[in-house]
């Protein structure tokens, strides 16, 4: 039967090598079956997980280990069908033979077979009976007697349809050509049965002799199934025409009405109107109640009936029905809906010159929507690699980067908020590659699913703002591109960003209150060598303020003079901690790799060392740091850049 293990008999193989080769069976190897359609298993135990699968190569024995008569098919899942399963033997002897093993699954076949639908009685045929007989005596057959089923499994009647109908007794002979006739034998199996009966039986021929057998009917057929296929939780609604159909066939008439067997709420629940909206307008079927194919004013309508699932997994759901066609004729099926898990979301790529890249909602839905499932409700993160970037919520600019996304965050929304396109991803400096985002779906049946986000970040040769940073500053461009971009950084002049030019003090500061949004102070104090009027005026006294620009003893900040190394990596310090990022002193050990450490004046060596340590210093082409000597435009842009994507 389906799904059911079928155990070998080595008595089966014994008798075929007796026929085959006249000697006694020694041992068998097998060709195995397809996976689809089953597994052979030795010592099967149907509650162990791990059991051995037989081997194509190992000899199975009569009388040693492994043994022959432990060996079990397993079908697989559902499957129906003959497997044939090709084996060569040897005798004791060593005499070769071969064959081939053929399993029924789900239709077993007797010496004497029947087929019916479910719920739908069968009638013998004496003249079957007295086929076999003459098969196996060559004569007529007189009578044969049952073996009765199992009432769980149907019933073996006598004159079924008339007045002297009764249930058939183990005892009784039933005849080929006297009464009582066996043509007058019906079998009705039990009610909404499905599978295979076998009834054996012991008869007679007229010469007196013995002949068994069994008689297999095989109850319900795929034609009772009306099949729909659907991904894995979606709803699946249902279709009178089906029904209809299904009707004309088993009855020759229209269909009136349908009951429905409600499934058990663990698979899911049978709906006689059902809104996918949770607008409170759904309502729940009954069991029992009838759905009709042509509803009247007061009738439920069969087109309205819809399944929900219970969970978003695969598998098949059974619901069985009975109906009635418009003649009064009865008949049943089984509602079959076979789900299927979503393919996979395509993959959403973007491309980076190493500026920040915001999601857009419509890569999304789009990437839902190859799964072939429901549409896109939410989306989570799995943040990529620190040493490729990281991922924002609410990011703007690198002085309002909103909120940093980490490992099961709140989900964002297609349509809502927190709304997927207030995300956006930040290439670490320096970073080239792709940069790989997994995340995990939800979608409007709460069916969830695997995706990734892939961004490729590539270094431009030259910048696209300004022509004077060409390929002999690609270690620079992207740098000064992605400041340019977020407003931080101006050129000299419109298509000019000077790049060899030395930054001053006045300018670095602008830059550092562009970057972090340092805001002005009424009341501050201004430095007595920054005119009120001046570019940079309001970047210096708010970063006064702050606790960045100092100055010196004289009350000057001396903002035209160029900024040197060590001066940039302490206001860089002061103005991450202002920003509320803590960022302490370095160790000093941080310098040793460095020649001319001792150059590093004692109230900057704390800074250095701390940007040393965060990677935002790395020196010269010769190892040196340099400490006192000026800051290009260009090694500007490319410090600030790192300490940004920190």
């Amino acid at each position: 039967a389906v799904n059911t293990p079928v155990d070998f008999d080595e008595d089966d193989f014994i008798d075929y090598c007796k026929d085959e080769t006249g000697y006694t069976f020694d041992y068998v190897t097998f060709s195995l079956p397809k996976s689809s359609a089953g597994t052979l298993y030795l010592k099967y135990n149907s509650s162990k997980s791990n059991n051995t699968k037989v081997s194509s190569s190992t000899k199975y024995y009569r009388n040693s280990d492994p043994y022959l008569d432990d060996i079990t098919f397993v079908p697989a899942n559902n499957y129906t069908g003959t497997v044939s399963i090709d084996f060569t033997g040897y005798d004791t002897r060593d005499k070769k033979f071969t064959g081939t093993l053929k399993i029924h699954v789900g239709s077993q076949k007797g010496d004497v077979t029947y087929s019916t639908d479910r719920n739908k009685s069968v009638d013998f045929r004496a003249s079957d009976f007295n086929a076999y007989c003459k098969d196996e005596t060559g004569k007529k057959l007189d009578y044969v007697y049952f073996d009765t089923p199992a009432s769980s499994k149907g019933t073996l009647y006598y004159d079924y349809s008339g007045r002297n109908s009764k249930k058939v007794s183990d005892s009784t002979k039933y005849y080929y050509d006297d009464d009582p006739d066996l043509d007058d034998l019906t079998f009705v199996p039990a009610s909404n049965y499905n599978g295979s009966v076998t009834i054996p039986f012991t008869g007679y021929d007229v010469n007196g002799k013995k002949i068994s057998g069994d008689v297999v009917v095989n109850v319900g057929e795929t034609d009772e199934v009306i099949a729909y296929k659907a991904t894995a939780g979606k709803a699946v609604n249902f279709a009178t025409t089906d029904f209809n159909s299904l009707c004309k066939k088993m009855t020759g008439d229209n269909l009136d009405y349908v009951r429905f067997t409600l499934p058990a709420s663990s698979k899911g629940t049978l709906y006689q109107t059902y809104s996918a909206s949770g607008s409170g307008s759904s309502k729940k079927a009954a069991s029992g109640t009838k759905y009709y194919r042509s509803p009247g004013k007061n009738d439920l309508d069969l087109n309205d009936v819809t399944f929900v699932p219970a969970g978003s997994s695969a598998g098949t759901v059974d619901i069985s029905f009975t109906g009635e066609s418009v003649d009064g004729d009865s008949f049943s099926g089984i509602v079959r809906i076979t789900y299927t898990a979503a393919g996979n979301a395509s993959v959403i790529r973007y491309t980076s010159s190493g500026t920040p890249i915001l999601f857009r909602v419509q890569d999304f839905t789009a990437a839902c929507s190859a799964r072939s499932g429901a549409a896109l409700q939410s989306v989570s993160f799995t943040p990529p690699s620190s040493a490729q970037g990281k991922l924002y919520s609410g990011y703007a600019s690198p002085a309002s980067r909103g909120s940093l996304i980490a490992s099961n965050a709140a989900s964002f929304r297609a349509s809502g908020s927190p709304n997927l396109s207030t995300v956006a991803f930040v290439p670490k400096a320096g970073f080239t590659g792709t940069a790989t985002i997994n995340y995990t779906g939800i979608d409007a049946d709460n069916a969830s699913y695997s995706g990734v986000v892939e961004i490729t970040v590539t270094a431009p040769k030259a910048s696209a703002t300004f022509s004077d940073v060409d390929a002999g500053y690609s270690w620079a461009t992207p740098s000064i591109d992605f400041l340019s971009n977020a407003g931080i950084v101006t050129g000299t002049d419109k298509t000019h960003f000077s790049p060899t030019k030395n930054i001053t003090r006045g300018d670095f500061v602008l830059m550092l209150y562009r970057a972090f949004g340092f805001k002005s102070v009424a009341g501050t104090e201004r430095f007595r060598d920054v005119p009120a009027d001046s570019y940079y005026a309001e970047a210096i006294t708010a970063a006064r303020a702050a606790g960045i620009a100092t100055g010196g003893q004289d009350g000057k900040f001396r903002p035209t003079d160029a900024l040197t190394r060590q001066d940039a990596m302490l206001l860089i310090q002061r103005a991450l901690n202002a920003s509320g990022q803590t960022v302490k002193d370095g160790a000093a050990s941080a310098l040793n790799g460095f020649p001319d450490k001792n150059q590093v004046a004692s109230y900057t060596t704390g800074a250095v060392s701390a940007m040393v340590q965060l990677g935002v210093v790395k020196g010269d082409g010769k190892g040196n740091l340099n400490p006192g000597g000026s800051l290009t435009r260009a090694e500007m842009a490319t410090i600030l850049h790192r300490v940004l994507t920190l």
